[in-house]
Order: structure tokens, then C-alpha cells, then sequence
């Protein structure tokens, strides 16, 4: 090392290639039976592309019409996947507070879908029994990628405990994924593990 130059320098590190051994299960979003609660003039694009993936989708346009249907398909012996809250971020805590108080939490997913998101809104909502938190922009794939990674958390070994963000693609594998994070900056480090964490 020269005084004022500075050195430079190189080294090489072997690793053993990670063996990833997962058992994971595989969603299909086709066939599976959502309730979608939105105002009549909003979010039928939303409903348009939950048909294309081939659910049955039900809308109602109130927290009332949404636990009526929910009552009657209990009723028919149906099951109901997952519900999703298209509505004011208001009327969203009241649907779950109903939901939670009827114990359809227990069998039905909820999913909260809005143009717009606020810090600490998904941390709220996950308390209240929200197991997705989805805001645009949200592209086909991002909407897809996140319904099935809400059916995928409902699992026996894990019971949900984070919130699905159209950033948690490919959750279950992620996860189990090591990486290294090597940079000689201190604040790019913070920032790297930061955008790898949002990412799952």
C-alpha cells in the first residue's frame, strides 16, 4: 500500500452450491371461490382479471351483502376462499371486525386491495386478520403471485404470521433462499438487505 494511492487487491471464495429441498405446495388459483367487496363504479378491472385466472368470483358493494353471501354459501355447504376488500380503508377495518366476530376468519382469507396504501395501514390490518395487503400499482402477475401466496401461507406448519405485499413473490422459496450481502459501504449494505427483505 502506497501512502495517498491506496492498495488494491483480490481474493476467492468457495461455497458449497445451497441444496434447496422444499416441499411447497402448489396453488392454483382456478377454480377457487372469491367474494370481492367494491363500490359498483370501482376496481371491475380487478374483478376481470380474478375471472381470468379462472375463480368464481361474487361481488357485493357492502359489508352487509358480503356476510349475506357468506351466510348462504356456508348455508350450501360452499366453501369461500378468500375475500377481498376493494373498499376505503375505513370500511375495510369494519368488514374485518364483523368477519372477526362471526368467526369467518377462521375459513376465509382476507385480502385488502386499494389504489393508494399509508405507512402502518398493512401492519393494522394484519392485526385485525388481514393476511394480504395489495396496492397498485399492481400488475396481472404481481396480483396473481400475491393471491396464491395468501392460499400458500394458510398451511398446517405455518399459520400466516406476515403480511403478503404484492413485494412477498414466491414467498415459501424465497425465505429459504441464503444470500451473501458483501459491498465495502456500510449504508449500501443497510440498503441492499433492506430492498431483499421487501422482496421476501
Amino acid at each position: 500500500s502506497e501512502e495517498g494511492g491506496g492498495s488494491k487487491f483480490s481474493f476467492t471464495i468457495k461455497f458449497m452450491p445451497q441444496q434447496l429441498e422444499l416441499d411447497i405446495e402448489e396453488i392454483d388459483l382456478k377454480g377457487k371461490v372469491i367474494v370481492v367487496v367494491v363500490s359498483p363504479e370501482k376496481n371491475m378491472a380487478l374483478c376481470d382479471n380474478l375471472e381470468s385466472f379462472g375463480c368464481s368470483v361474487i361481488v357485493s358493494h357492502t359489508t352487509g351483502e358480503a356476510l349475506s353471501v357468506l351466510d348462504e354459501q356456508l348455508e350450501r355447504g360452499n366453501q369461500v376462499d378468500m375475500l377481498i376488500s376493494a373498499q376505503h380503508y375505513k370500511d375495510a377495518e369494519a368488514l374485518a371486525k364483523e368477519l372477526r366476530r362471526s368467526n369467518y376468519l377462521d375459513f376465509t382469507q382476507l385480502v385488502f386491495y386499494s389504489p393508494t396504501g399509508q405507512r402502518g395501514d398493512a401492519e393494522h390490518l394484519h392485526k385485525l386478520g388481514y393476511k394480504g395487503y395489495l396496492t397498485e400499482p399492481l400488475d396481472v402477475d404481481q396480483l396473481r403471485e400475491g393471491l396464491e401466496s395468501v392460499l400458500v401461507e394458510i398451511g398446517p406448519e405455518e399459520q400466516s404470521q406476515r403480511m403478503i405485499t404484492k413485494h412477498s413473490h414466491s414467498g415459501p422459496l424465497k425465505r429459504d433462499v441464503r444470500i451473501l450481502m458483501a459491498d465495502d459501504s456500510q449504508v449500501n449494505r443497510n440498503i441492499g438487505v433492506r430492498l431483499l427483505n421487501l422482496l421476501g
